[in-house]
């Protein structure tokens, strides 16, 4: 989707969005599919920005009121992927956005994880966000970041993560923000302060941004995953939601006062 205006508000992840000009951003938010949608049906193709529809070998992943969701199955691995229309060669100093949404909950602790990683063309893996009941963490490539929770503990529910990818050369740095979903990072990238954790190693062999991975490992039978809000971007702004839909709502009420006190 190329956006042609210098500013333009949007919806994304059911929320407005500002994009600033020429960003190209792909967005999924699960909201367009009717109540147990499985990704195994092909008709999973909503969202902007996208070529395929979802696939996937998971034990039956549905929509549930909006948000992908799948009860595991003993020691599987759910995986769902879907690939963009386009977004770019990937250069020496190609900056990158991606945000996912990300559940896991389970009444013990099981190691499992469920991850949501952007991929080249062939589905290898760039970067990761990643999130299990009790951690969460990153990676790049297949280089998990060391520590885990980084001084941070998932609220239970989804969490709102959001991944800045930079490439210098041959190493790729991956910074991280975590927060709870119900406290959205704001539109600044400035006002959402220092990252999460910070995670830098070499550069995949990657020469394109081809897609999205969303995957689990030892997901257990008494285990959901969920994701939700999956939004990809050039620019912070991207893929965060600014300004609040209230915020919105008054700025509206403000301007129909004064146009009605004009007219008169």
């Amino acid at each position: 989707m190329e956006i042609k205006s210098t500013l333009l508000l949007t919806l994304a992840g059911g929320q407005m969005c500002l994009l600033t000009a020429g960003a190209q951003t792909v967005s999924e938010d699960f909201n367009s599919y009717a109540n147990g949608t499985t990704i195994g049906s092909g008709t999973m193709n909503g969202g902007g920005g996208w070529y395929s529809a979802w696939q996937g070998n998971g034990q039956g992943g549905a929509v549930n009121n909006g948000v992908l969701s799948e009860n595991g199955a003993s020691g599987g691995a759910p995986a769902y992927w879907r690939y963009f229309n386009s977004l770019g060669a990937i250069n020496s100093s190609t900056t990158y956005y991606f945000r996912a949404d990300l559940g896991a909950n389970s009444p013990t602790s099981q190691n499992e994880f469920w991850g949501a990683a952007l991929t080249d063309n062939s589905g290898n893996r760039i970067g990761e966000l990643i999130v299990e009941h009790t951690w969460v963490t990153s990676q790049i490539g297949s280089t998990t970041f060391t520590g885990n929770t980084a001084g941070y503990t998932p609220n239970g529910g989804l969490e709102e993560m959001l991944g800045e990818l930079q490439w210098n050369n041959n190493s790729l740095t991956l910074s991280v923000w975590a927060t709870p979903a119900s406290s959205p990072l704001p539109g600044s990238q400035a006002a959402a302060g220092a990252p999460t954790w910070v995670q830098t190693g070499a550069a995949p062999t990657a020469n394109n941004l081809g897609g999205v991975l969303l995957e689990g490992f030892s997901v257990q039978s008494d285990t959901t995953v969920e994701a939700d809000n999956l939004l990809f971007g050039p620019t912070w702004a991207s893929v965060t939601t600014v300004p609040e839909p209230s915020i919105l709502g008054l700025l509206g009420l403000g301007g129909l006062f004064l146009s009605r006190r004009f007219r008169k």
